[in-house]
């Protein structure tokens, strides 16, 4: 390069001064050259080192994923599709369990199954999980799944309401009756018992011979304070007393109208709780269990077992006939034959201690009531009524075992009945009509 200059300034008058930009410059351009072989010296070795150690990484995973493979394929397990559904399945089930709170409100599920425990309560089952529900029933709901007595009771005492021109208004937990602005009575029901409330004064009927509660401390019945409880014919003979007293009282006018039959058909709870007439809170107490398999050749092992039993009986038996000993006669003295009666009768009396509860309702087993007019209104004349028949057409629930007769109304049929219990007067009505009672 200094040659180059050197002959071109040669040639070529040149001042001091440009000769010694155009050294400095010539200089500046090869410190540039050396300084980008420098940085290309060492980007190669940076990138062998980098080659260098990445080539053992993708060595081990190359060298791992054949190690994997046969692992799977030497340990097949048996049938893993069907085990990993299931427990996909049951573990979903319990998620969505263990996401709701206590006395939170549960909707019920197309797939999920309901089961009663008793009135207040019962348990839902989803898939193999079980939890409980407790039951918030609505009046119409009660009114529903109550006996035929309070039906008909209910009925009758509506129908004395509405001669005075009171319309109903149905509510969550009562029915009022009303006009115009003013309520003037409400019906309810508590556990098993109607109850009938009256905008009446109660300190007006203390010394008299109704039996009432006064409810005015309750915001709800405030204005109706008067609580009449519908346990017995007595009491709705009282309680139209009343409600003439309370007629007159408010000018009330009573009309000529024709009797109506307010007693709904009984229905199971989950139509109910579909209806929305029944809401279902989560109680908790949940239950994870996962179904048990059973055997498949398991008839086969029982046809196997029949067939030896059958074989092998005989033979034993003729045995024991052949080297059973004959048993020696027993003297006996003229005391001990005396007190032999004595002792067979105390041992019958020791192995059934219970024999007087025979006759009787069996222990935790409730009674259902039904009436003589519900069952000339639901059978024909000459028909045989059974438990059976009498939960086929929907008027006792499934679960029930133990039902007794009570006259209710007039028999103008003549069938027969077959049930656990009969009143006097039903007996009486249902014989009279030329039909026959059989007790089972």
């Amino acid at each position: 390069m200094f040659i180059l200059l050197s002959a071109i300034s040669d040639g070529i008058d040149w001042s001091y001064g440009v000769k010694l930009i155009l050294i400095v410059a010539a200089a500046v351009l090869l410190c540039v050259v050396a300084v980008l072989l420098v940085a290309e010296i060492v980007g190669k070795r940076k990138r062998r080192v980098v080659h260098s150690d990445a080539q053992p990484q993708v060595i081990e995973k190359i060298v791992e994923v054949p190690v994997e493979v046969p692992v799977e394929v030497s340990e097949p397990k048996p049938e893993p599709e069907p085990i990993v559904e299931q427990v996909v399945e049951e573990v979903a089930a319990a998620q969505v369990v263990e996401e709701y709170k206590l006395d939170e409100e549960i909707q019920l599920e197309e797939d999920a199954v309901l089961i009663d425990d008793d009135d207040e309560a019962g348990h839902i089952l989803v898939g193999s999980t079980q939890f409980k529900v407790r039951y918030n029933r609505s009046f119409t709901a009660k009114l529903i799944q109550s006996d035929d007595v309070l039906k008909a009771r209910y009925s009758e005492l509506k129908n004395e309401l509405m001669r005075y021109t009171l319309k109903p208004r149905m509510s969550w937990s009562c029915e009022s009756h009303y006009k115009g602005r003013v309520t003037y009575a409400k019906f309810a029901i508590r556990g098993k018992t109607l109850s009938l409330y009256l905008s009446l004064n109660p300190s007006e009927y203390v010394d008299t011979k109704y039996k009432f509660e006064d409810c005015g401390e309750v915001v709800k019945y405030a204005k109706t304070p008067m609580r009449l409880k519908l346990r017995s014919n007595r009491s709705v003979r009282w309680a139209k007393e009343l409600i003439a007293q309370l007629a007159e009282k408010c000018s009330l006018v009573k009309i000529e109208k024709q009797e109506e039959n307010f007693c709904p058909e009984y229905e199971e709870t989950t139509p109910l709780v579909n209806r929305k007439l029944i809401k279902l809170y989560y109680a908790g107490e949940r239950v994870y269990s996962v179904p048990q398999t059973q055997p498949v050749a398991q008839p086969v092992v029982e046809v196997v077992e029949e067939q030896l039993v059958e074989e092998i009986v005989p033979e034993v038996v003729e045995e024991i006939a052949i080297t059973q000993p004959e048993p020696e006669p027993v003297e006996h003295s003229a005391e001990e034959i005396c007190e032999q009666p004595e002792k067979a009768e105390e041992a019958q009396l020791t192995e059934t201690p219970y024999r007087h509860r025979t006759k009787n309702k069996p222990r935790g087993v409730s009674c259902r009531i039904i009436s003589t007019g519900k069952l000339n209104a639901s059978f024909e004349d000459g028909e045989e009524i059974t438990l059976e028949k009498l939960i086929k057409k929907h008027i006792f629930p499934k679960y029930v075992i133990y039902y007794k007769v009570l006259f209710g109304g007039e028999v103008t049929k003549s069938f027969t009945v077959c049930a656990n219990e009969f009143s006097s007067e039903a007996k009486e009505v249902i014989e009279k009509a030329g039909g026959t009672i059989v007790k089972i």
